[in-house]
């Protein structure tokens, strides 16, 4: 009885498994196809995650919705550089000490509203509020924040 070499086995199921990925994509969708009137998109997670507020939410899986759900003054690109996102653009000034962000004029809350320079400052205070007690107000002062410390007392 002859045996067959394990590498040949091997590229064998190597190219069927890629003929077979090659064939289900080239299938398009069809014109035809009956969508549902209300598009509902699942998102399924491991874990319920605590809280849907960002400056209380130390949990990975709530990280990750956040991420989703909120845009920040930047986001990342496929290659991990900087991209805008609610600000389209910034300036510095005073050695890197100060910063200057210009928001996209599109930029909405899902209600419609405008999202305005002032969610961003209302952000970084309620981020130095006692009150929420965030768990990441400490390294705004570290961030040498001015006044940082003095909110967070």
């Amino acid at each position: 009885m002859q045996q067959i070499p394990l590498i040949r086995i091997f590229t064998l199921l190597t190219g069927l498994i890629f003929s077979i990925t090659c064939i289900a994509a080239d299938i398009p969708p069809s014109d035809q196809e009956n969508l549902a009137a209300e598009q509902t998109f699942i998102y399924r997670m491991l874990d319920e995650f605590p809280t849907l507020d960002p400056q209380l939410n130390e949990d990975s899986e709530g990280f990750d919705v956040l991420r989703d759900l909120f845009e920040g003054l930047f986001n990342q690109d496929s290659t991990g550089k900087l991209a805008p996102g609610v600000a389209k653009d910034f300036k510095s000034t005073n050695n890197n000490r100060t910063f200057t962000f210009l928001l996209r004029n599109d930029a909405r809350w899902s209600n419609g509203d405008p999202v305005t320079a002032h969610d961003f400052v209302y952000a970084w205070r309620r981020a130095l509020d006692p009150e929420p007690a965030s768990p990441y107000s400490w390294y705004i002062s570290l961030a040498t924040v001015s006044n940082a410390d003095d909110i967070i007392a």
